[in-house]
């Protein structure tokens, strides 16, 4: 009798864990912008999209910065008003950068975890802080069974919002209505799929390669010809080869429309939010009409199956919990956040978040540990008819980690957001600001 055994994650899940320890934000398996008939769906993933990840790509709803009227926004939530930052502009692009402005630069070195190493053809190692050059060939060795390298040959651009506080708060009071907006255009979704994008990182070209075998002893290798020309089109030439089937390589752009040539997302960093479950996941179906766009639906949108109790009364529904959303890195996160704080409804955190608490890799059962070794605090913002929601506030993990980031004081982050500890008391409270550092 044959055994069982657990199946493979998919690239784009394996791929964003891996490359998290880099602390640039939610590594997309898939940087192109969608495509519809050769056609780009939208141009590029720009700061104040809301939207969602499926499949290593991200799925554009509306930006929260730009008029109702503005061709960029195909369809918003009908009760939707933009958050004015600055006087608007009508180029989206322009007014965008203006929000958020470039904060540096990645040179095109490649980006490995831990356990992968590279050589090329004309060096015997890849030396750290060199540009790649054209026309060489790149070799990976992938010695565990999991591990990940990003390549892009042109410097990639960072850009972040500079006035974050306004926009975490105008999240808070807007989500119940962009939930409900996604599950009307037809997503099934929980709160915790939702991101609200406040950095990325962008580039011309890409090419990328996850390792996803089952052996710990895995000893594979990935080969990676860079064309000889640095330009849009030389990039189509890029091409991976690989006599190991465990792993899984993709490059691109796919599809670069005139006078977009950085427009390839390799990172998002996004505010993600997570509500506590409140519902069993066996429930009765009711009689009569239902509003499935109501605040009060179960927050859990799985697939549903209908069990025949042999009575004549309304069956069963019992929900089949939903694998095929993408995975979210800030899961351990948030789920922290509700059980440190039994009466929060809700959590909030950002990708920024996660890298203190990273001790060189991802690994979601290290990352719960260390949270609970380390205690940090949260913040909570009981607003006006709105859940109590508790957003994350990290301390130092390590002197190593502390001393290549700064401290400010707590106020100046939270402003009028009241501060409670754990056991409710008034506490204050110094805060890790990475800002510098990460999305």
């Amino acid at each position: 009798m044959a055994l069982l055994t657990s199946p493979k994650s998919a690239p784009w899940d394996i791929y964003p864990k891996e490359l998290a320890v880099y602390g640039y934000g939610t590594a997309l398996w898939e940087p192109n912008p969608p495509y519809i008939s050769g056609r780009l769906v939208y141009e590029q993933i720009e700061v104040g999209d809301v939207g969602l990840i499926r499949h290593g790509s991200f799925m554009l709803l509306f930006n929260v910065f730009l008029d109702r009227s503005h061709p960029r926004q195909r369809h918003v939530p009908h009760d939707f008003r933009p958050l004015q930052l600055v006087e608007s502009i009508s180029d989206a692009g322009m007014f965008l950068r203006q929000i958020a402005p470039c904060t540096g630069t990645l040179n095109s070195v490649p980006l490995m975890t831990e356990y992968v190493t590279c050589t090329s053809t004309s060096a015997s190692v890849i030396p750290g802080g060199l540009p790649l050059q054209a026309g060489i060939e790149l070799s990976f060795q992938f010695s565990k069974k999991s591990g990940a390298t990003l390549v892009f040959q042109q410097p990639a651009r960072k850009y972040e919002i500079e006035q974050i506080g306004l926009l975490e708060q105008y999240v808070r009071d807007q989500y119940k209505s962009w939930t409900s907006f996604a599950r009307g255009s037809g997503y099934s979704i929980d709160l915790e799929d939702l991101r609200v994008v406040t950095g990325v990182v962008r580039t011309a070209d890409w090419a990328m390669a996850i390792s996803q075998g089952t052996n710990s002893a895995l000893n594979a290798t990935a080969s990676l010809v860079m064309p000889g020309i640095l330009n849009n089109s030389a990039s189509h030439q890029r091409y991976w080869r690989s006599p190991n089937q465990t792993i899984v390589t993709n490059c691109g752009p796919i599809l670069v429309a005139d006078g977009l040539g950085g427009n390839q997302t390799i990172f998002v960093g996004a505010f993600v939010m997570k509500a506590r479950r409140l519902l069993p996941t066996k429930i009765r179906a009711a009689a009569g009409p239902h509003d499935f766009d109501s605040d009060d639906r179960d927050a859990d949108s799985s697939p549903e199956v209908l069990c025949d109790n042999g009575k004549d009364e309304s069956p069963d529904i019992v929900q089949i919990p939903d694998h095929g959303k993408d995975i979210n890195v800030l899961s351990p996160v948030l789920d922290y956040i509700l059980d440190t704080c039994p009466g929060a409804d809700i959590a909030m955190a950002r990708d920024s978040d996660l890298l203190p608490y990273l001790d060189g890799r991802y690994d979601a059962d290290q990352l719960i540990k260390r949270l609970r070794d380390f205690a940090p605090d949260v913040v909570l913002n009981d607003g006006i008819l709105c859940p109590t929601i508790y957003s994350f506030l990290y301390k130092s993990c390590s002197a190593s980690l502390s001393t290549s980031l700064r401290w400010v004081d707590c106020s100046l982050v939270i402003g009028s957001w009241g501060s409670t500890s754990r056991n409710g008391a008034a506490k204050s409270h110094s805060f890790l600001d990475t800002s510098h550092m990460s999305i």
